[in-house]
């Protein structure tokens, strides 16, 4: 799924697999229904578990999911994501981290993936 949903327990248990690796959007429709982006995510385990934690937080309402492989392609796109909306003003101003146990890099700036 890449297509702007209304960020609902609904939704996102139809739209997301159980224990599917990703990476997901959050954010806002403005005034003429153009997607904000405003929070770049990812979960290694449980995409499904991660954005109902969102749901129950009620800060966003609407997402974009990426479903990813690996756990290196859901890290190598949040970073992406990161990076790309970082200029925009997002909520989550701390480079991601990078995966446990695991020594991946950020493709985009080479530091911030250690932090």
């Amino acid at each position: 799924m890449s297509e702007i949903a209304q960020l609902t327990r609904r939704n996102v248990c139809h739209n997301v697999g159980r224990r599917t690796k990703g990476s997901y959007q959050l954010g806002f429709l403005d005034p003429v229904g153009s997607f904000l982006p405003m929070y770049p995510g990812r979960s290694d385990t449980d995409s499904r578990r991660r954005l109902l934690d969102h749901v129950r937080a009620g800060i966003y309402t609407h997402f974009r999911f990426f479903p990813t492989r690996t756990v290196r392609e859901a890290f190598t796109r949040e970073c992406r994501d990161y990076h790309l909306l970082l200029e925009m003003g997002i909520d989550n101003a701390i480079h991601p981290r990078r995966p446990r146990n695991l020594s991946y890099e950020c493709p985009y700036c080479k530091g911030g993936a250690s932090l």
